[in-house]
């Protein structure tokens, strides 16, 4: 009984604590959204639903699905209009606005001491992103065509398929380096390879039709 009436002292203190920040700008513009998940997503964390998991974890994707496709047409609009290249947009904007969900997951099992699935959410979701995530919107489209559909080819892709070949080598240096643990050295290199990659492919694709770094005469 005890435990019980502690655990709701928690409850109640975060409670309060979530109504003493206030309500801030982000806030407000979440809120139409915050509300639909509400009544769209059942809690399993109450007690009344604790058996819907399956049904929250659902409606968790199909979210997810929606606010993915908003996003990605939100980003291919805003490149046209701002004569950005498409592939800037998918390696820089999108790849890091998809990317957000994993290293927030990944930092809260890291502080509690996960670091094996830390590094296992990383790599199993971009596992996940290349084969099904590429997989099933590509079927979806040739079922419903019935014609093979197109896709870059080596002189587009060769490049950011050999930069993620090396920057994959290169984790595992880390890792090898830092006596595969999770650090703030470890922390440190991995964000330095994050701002060298960002640099080079802002480098290789501006200015638009002039980039600063030019190889293979492209």
């Amino acid at each position: 009984t005890g435990k019980g009436s502690t655990e709701e002292e928690e409850k109640e203190d975060s409670e309060a604590e979530e109504e003493e920040e206030g309500t801030g700008v982000l806030d407000i513009i979440a809120l139409p959204l915050a509300f639909a998940m509400k009544f769209t997503i059942p809690d399993c964390r109450e007690e009344r639903f604790k058996s819907w998991y399956f049904v929250t974890f659902t409606m968790s994707i199909v979210w997810i699905g929606l606010l993915s496709f908003v996003m990605v047409d939100t980003a291919t609009r805003a490149s046209c209009i701002l004569e950005i290249p498409e592939l800037i947009v998918g390696l820089l904007v999108l790849s890091v606005g998809t990317s957000v969900p994993d290293a927030l997951s990944s930092i809260i099992v890291a502080k509690e001491g996960k670091g094996d699935m830390a590094v296992c959410n990383a790599l199993g979701s971009n596992i996940f992103n290349i084969l099904l995530g590429l997989g099933l919107p590509w079927w979806v489209k040739i079922s419903q065509t019935g014609e093979p559909y197109p896709c870059p080819d080596f002189s587009e892709l060769g490049e950011p398929m050999i930069l993620l070949v090396g920057f994959l080598a290169m984790f595992l240096i880390i890792l090898q380096v830092g006596n595969w643990k999770l650090k703030p050295s470890v922390g440190y290199a991995l964000l330095g390879c994050q701002a060298l990659y960002t640099i080079w492919t802002l480098l290789r694709n501006m200015p638009v039709g002039h980039p600063i770094i030019v190889v293979g005469g492209k």
